[in-house]
């Protein structure tokens, strides 16, 4: 499939293909002339440095002198066996494939032998830059058209056709001119590449063309004003031959000059017996003079006798005479009309009637065309003495011209109007200046979308309303539920210090009981130690009161003993008591002693059983307290967990809340920001109204028309009263140009008013106070201004989208490397400077560019698939639009500035809400890449489209669906719609302008 991004250099490579025919035939095939094109159209995409798929770079002769990893290229021993031959001709895995995804396409059988050729002679790299190549000329049987552009006021088309920019009437198809740069050769070309992009400044003053790493901005030049200088003065009315060869006028002293134009000197002088007052010469061989006694004279041309005179009666307000001159007609002052044939007095009834007559004009010698002050005009039969037809023109009729089958009544409003004298109806007002129309046609637009954005602003007013509400509830909750978490914090707090005077009581006694315990320890470990000595002691004293007691039963023993022999020892018995008591004694006291013992042991055992229970008290206690202080502990874990908590919680509803507040605040401020917005596009559209309005009360007040003269079959110029001068179309009465103002001094003559003397192919004539003036047919495009060139970096390659913003002051360009990078510039349509450049907004080839209708964002769309929304004042990407899966080749704004539509080789046409980014609707599959979009209808609801296959469409915005098509059956590359919105504009391989009607989309003739 054929990609409309890599036309252009299949276009070249034809052209090279064309030239190399025959230059082979006698000189070697040149590497920068033909093979390098081929390369770079089909290969270099993916074979280049830095992007050498297979190791392989077809970029310079390093590249190809190396190879790749299959290896060498170019085996020149055996050029035949060379791999790039193999590779090119390899019908298995041939290169480039036919499934590539970069719009590379087959090496043709000619371009196979120009590789071929090149190899055999030695291949040889000439490498030269863009400045440096010799350029072919591109033939002029080269006629495809990649760009065209439609003027603002739907008077012509600039057609790009190869290399050459033509431009062509809208209504007659007809070529009116060209635009070319007069330092190329051949002559009549506007670059040395073929035409990539055209844009039409939005006042139709500029006409910018995009070529080879150049735009050049073309002007409509001024129309030339040449003073001319008869030997006398000008005093009076100025009339022209019909041959257009000679000028009669009256000079101060009422004779009638013959002035030649081409040698520019008097050749003859009437002297008529009294001072001339009023000349006709409509009959080339007479002169027909009214001199101040109201005498009509008729004099011979070319020697200046007079043949014959009539009286008339009245003052005389013009002079009309037939071109056979056997008819004449006086228009007198007060209205009334004077008929002669053949010199004599005619008497017609129908003529008499007119009391009203302003102006007159004759169709032949039997039919006459009468103005009148009421705003009518009279078809007369002479023959037949009735009127047989009365137009209407609704105004004062100053002055009439005819050329069957059309009438053209000028007025005293300044309109011009057209009729059609075969079945009466009005074909035509011509009443606007072009500048005027343009401005007005420019400020409908901005009050269009003035009014659209202010009914999207009066439409949001209640949502911003409700949106303020909403934000006022939800501003409520949030304050609610922060006072609750706050509540609920507090509380939380509380009950922390709560459990944490718990724990620090519980701790104080835990503390008292554990230090109990430490110091009653030592009385319990005395207390042991007390007892164990007295359980040492009592069985020490144990052990002792054995023996005494043992003594004390010996001595009782021996008492018994005694006193059994109380006769043999009374004194042993004495003895023996003494010793006993004694004994006893000791025993008794060592009794009391051991008891004493006993009871100290008894007392300090229970008082380490009642230290040893409450110790173990005190230590269950203390078990209980740990666990109550745990308990405590973990109460007040949860605590901090739970205040922790609350504190999140409360810091998420502080966050809520401030963010609720601004919220709330910013609605609230939007209202008002708001009703400022909908004051200033009311206070806009007001004055937009204003302005337009005024514009409409200049219209409708035009000064009077003078002078009517036809230049060809559709075009006519208007000389009014002050002395203005307009060309407008006949069959639609736009004006076609900017309209030229008379110097003050040279705005009226002695006569009265103005008037266009004659025209020719080049120039018209107009009276200019005492002199005449030369004025040139509509002005010539000249080359203003050339930005980059070959010789420049600063546009990459070849020029594939231009736009012009909304106030004509600025220019978009996009250009890029294909597959490299994506540049778009602004540059200054008035110095030619640059304003801003991006040079990779995108990856690859800019192919198409459009401004908003605001002006504030230019709409990008590039081979890499993706549209950028681009403030070029700021330089930055507002957004990046993705959708598309191949070339974005078209982009067109709704008026309202709120959808872009994008066509694409995908095949797709989108439509993309612009605010939110967002892809409203897809149209598509179509039968072949989409080449052009444009929206269409007076509310834009249809959006006309035109595919690669020469298919036109019309679709409904809304929901997509096909309302009509067409078919040119050829490749059609550009489209375009007319500034009326009538006529559908497209072109393409052959280069022929098809024009559609947009309603129906039937060809125009």
């Amino acid at each position: 499939m054929i990609r409309y991004a890599s036309f252009v250099g299949c276009l070249i490579v034809a052209a090279a293909l064309a030239n190399a025919d025959q230059s082979t035939q006698t000189t070697a095939v040149s590497y920068s002339r033909h093979i390098a094109p081929i390369l770079r159209q089909n290969c270099l995409a993916c074979h280049r440095d830095g992007q050498a798929e297979g190791g392989l770079s077809l970029e310079g002769a390093v590249g190809i002198g190396q190879g790749g990893d299959s290896g060498e290229l170019i085996d020149l021993k055996q050029p035949s066996e060379s791999l790039l031959l193999d590779r090119i001709t390899d019908t298995d895995e041939i290169m480039p494939p036919d499934d590539n995804s970069v719009g590379a396409k087959r090496l043709s059988a000619e371009e196979v032998d120009l590789i071929r050729h090149w190899i055999e002679a030695g291949a040889k790299v000439d490498e030269k830059g863009a400045d440096a190549m010799d350029w072919e000329p591109i033939a002029e049987s080269i006629r495809t058209s990649l760009a065209l552009a439609a003027s603002p006021d739907a008077q012509f088309i600039a057609v790009g056709r190869a290399n050459r920019v033509e431009l062509i009437d809208q209504h007659s198809g007809m070529i009116t001119g060209t635009l070319a740069d007069q330092s190329l050769s051949p002559a009549g070309v506007a670059d040395v590449d073929f035409i990539g992009a055209i844009a039409i400044s939005p006042l139709g003053e500029h006409i910018a063309t995009g070529g080879y790493k150049s735009v050049r901005i073309w002007r409509r030049e001024k129309r030339e004003m040449t003073p001319l200088d008869p030997s006398m003065p000008i005093a009076g009315q100025v009339v022209c031959a019909p041959d257009q060869q000679q000028v009669a006028f009256i000079d101060p002293v009422g004779d009638v000059q013959i002035w030649s134009r081409s040698n520019r000197q008097t050749v003859k002088v009437i002297s008529p017996v009294q001072p001339a007052k009023l000349i006709d010469w409509s009959v080339q061989h007479e002169i027909a003079v009214i001199d101040h006694t109201k005498t009509l004279r008729f004099f011979q041309a070319d020697d200046a006798a007079e043949i014959g005179s009539i009286s008339l009666s009245g003052n005389v307000a013009m002079l009309e005479r037939s071109v056979d001159g056997s008819s004449t007609v006086v228009v007198h002052t007060d209205g009334t009309l004077r008929l002669l044939r053949q010199k004599q007095p005619l008497k017609k009834s129908s003529a008499a009637a007119i009391k009203d007559a302003t102006t007159a004009i004759y169709l032949n010698p039997t039919t006459l065309f009468v103005g009148t002050q009421a705003g009518t005009v009279h078809q007369i039969d002479l023959e037949a003495d009735q009127v047989t037809q009365t137009f209407a023109v609704e105004s004062l009729v100053t002055t009439l011209t005819v050329n069957d089958p059309y009438l053209f009544a000028g007025t005293d409003k300044g309109t011009v109007i057209t009729l059609n004298l075969q079945d009466g109806t009005q074909v035509s007002v011509a009443k606007d200046d072009w500048q005027d129309r343009l401005y007005a046609q420019r400020l409908g637009r901005s009050l269009t979308q003035t009014e659209g954005h202010a009914k999207r602003l009066e439409g949001q007013t209640p949502k911003l309303q409700a949106n303020l509400d909403r934000e006022k509830k939800s501003l409520d909750e949030v304050t609610k539920a922060f006072s609750e978490a706050e509540e609920k914090l507090k509380q939380e707090v509380q009950k922390r210090i709560e459990v944490d005077q718990q724990l620090s009581a519980v701790s104080s006694e835990k503390k008292a009981t554990e230090q109990f315990l430490t110091t009653s320890q030592a009385d319990v470990e005395a207390y042991k130690r007390s007892i164990a000595g007295l359980d040492l002691q009592l069985a020490s004293d144990t052990k002792a009161l054995a023996p005494l007691k043992a003594t004390a039963d010996q001595a009782n023993q021996a008492v018994s003993a005694a006193e059994a022999q109380v006769a043999s020892a009374m004194k042993q018995l004495e003895q023996a008591k003494q010793q006993a008591a004694q004994a006893m004694q000791s025993l008794e006291k060592a009794k009391l002693n051991l008891k004493s013992k006993q009871q100290q042991q008894q007392e300090a055992t229970t008082k380490l059983a009642a230290l040893e229970k409450q110790r173990d008290e005190s230590t269950k206690r203390a078990a209980e307290q740990k666990q109550k202080i745990d308990q405590l502990e973990k109460s007040l874990q949860e605590r901090d967990k739970a205040v922790a908590g609350n504190k999140e919680n409360l810091a998420n509803r502080k966050q809520a809340l401030e963010s609720v507040k601004e919220a709330h605040q910013l609605a609230a401020d939007r209202i008002p920001q708001h009703q400022r917005q909908v004051l200033v596009r009311s206070l806009q559209i007001e004055q937009l109204k204003r302005q337009i309005e005024a514009l409409q009360t200049s219209g409708q007040s035009g000064h009077p028309v003078a002078s009517i003269a036809l230049l060809d079959s559709n075009r006519m110029s208007v000389l009014d009263a002050e002395g203005t001068l307009r060309d407008y179309a006949i069959l639609s009465g736009q004006p076609t140009g900017p309209a030229l103002k008379l110097r003050h001094d040279m705005s009226t003559n002695v006569a009265g008013k103005p008037a266009i003397v004659s025209s020719s192919n080049d120039s018209i004539w107009v009276t200019a106070n005492t002199s005449l003036l030369s004025i040139d047919h509509p002005a010539a495009w000249r080359l203003h201004k050339m930005i980059g060139g070959l010789r420049s970096d600063v546009i990459p390659d070849r020029v594939t989208a231009l736009a012009f913003s909304p106030d004509g002051e600025s220019l978009a360009i996009g250009s890029g490397v294909p597959s490299r990078s994506g540049m778009v510039a602004i540059a200054d349509v008035d110095t030619g400077s640059m304003m801003r450049r991006l040079p990779d907004v995108h990856s690859d080839a800019v192919l198409a560019l459009a401004y908003s209708p605001a002006g504030d964002i230019l709409a990008s769309g590039s081979a890499d698939k993706s549209i950028r929304l681009i403030d070029y004042r700021q330089s930055n990407i507002i957004k990046s639009l993705d959708g598309h899966t191949h070339h974005v080749l078209s982009l067109d704004w709704r008026q309202d500035g709120q959808t872009l539509a994008s066509g694409g080789a995908d095949k797709n046409i989108k439509l993309w809400d612009v605010q939110s980014g967002q892809q409203q609707r897809s149209i598509g599959v179509l039968s072949d890449e989409v080449s052009a979009v444009r929206f269409v209808g007076g509310d834009q609801a249809k959006l006309a489209s035109v595919t690669l296959d020469g298919q036109l469409r019309v679709h409904q915005t809304s929901n997509g669906t096909q309302i009509k098509a067409a078919g040119s059956g050829e490749l059609t590359y550009t489209m375009d719609v007319s500034a009326d919105g009538e006529t559908i504009l497209t072109c393409g391989q052959s280069g022929t302008l098809r024009r559609w009607n947009t309603e129906d989309l039937s060809p125009r003739n």
